[in-house]
């Protein structure tokens, strides 16, 4: 399951989402929190590594070195 976990997280596109859904007025996560809560908040900047970088190839071979998505498919 933690690869699964790992490849869906690798296949969302982080820069293109904040690019065109909030219009680059957002910062793509590259943690596990906010960047609102700083050092002393928890924040680490890049903490995430490559689970938050967009790698949809990476990504789908996570997935079926996982086990596969239930019904192979996902709702959000």
């Amino acid at each position: 399951m933690e690869k699964v976990r790992r490849g869906l997280s690798m296949a969302i596109n982080r820069q293109q989402i904040t690019d065109q859904i909030y219009q680059k007025t957002r910062t793509p996560a590259t943690d596990w929190t906010s960047p609102a809560l700083g050092n002393q908040g928890g924040y680490k900047s890049g903490l995430c590594g490559d689970a938050c970088t967009f790698d949809a190839a990476s990504a789908k071979k996570l997935i079926q070195d996982g086990g596969g998505l239930p019904g192979g498919r996902i709702t959000l």
